[in-house]
């Protein structure tokens, strides 16, 4: 029973490792998404001067603001996604450890 114990024991280190680099990976989609937010207000800078006028004016503001909300749309909806199924997969992990937690104390306790 203690190489397996063993066994689980080297699981579930491994586990919390894998949980740590998850928690720093988030961290860091995090301050991206912060700077991307910011970044992407200067899209729509500067502003045109007044001589920026007619169908040439027009197209170029369009296309500043399907890329601005284009790029809205990946600083929001997109990182939330990331930042979602990062904190999903760390859930699923320390459900995993809690598992072999209850299984190594069921084998140290059912050996006494």
């Amino acid at each position: 029973m203690g190489l397996y114990a063993g066994a689980i024991r080297a699981r579930i280190q491994e586990l919390q490792e894998q949980i740590s680099r998850l928690q720093t990976a988030n961290g860091e989609i995090g301050g991206e998404q912060q700077s991307l937010l910011q970044e992407i207000k200067m899209i729509k800078e500067p502003e045109l001067a007044p001589s920026w006028k007619g169908v040439r004016s027009d197209e170029y503001d369009d296309k500043r603001e399907l890329a601005y909300n284009n790029m809205q749309w990946i600083g929001s909806a997109k990182y939330d996604t990331y930042q979602s199924s990062i904190s999903e997969k760390i859930a699923s992990l320390q459900t995993e450890i809690a598992s072999l937690y209850a299984l190594l104390w069921s084998l140290e306790n059912d050996e006494d």
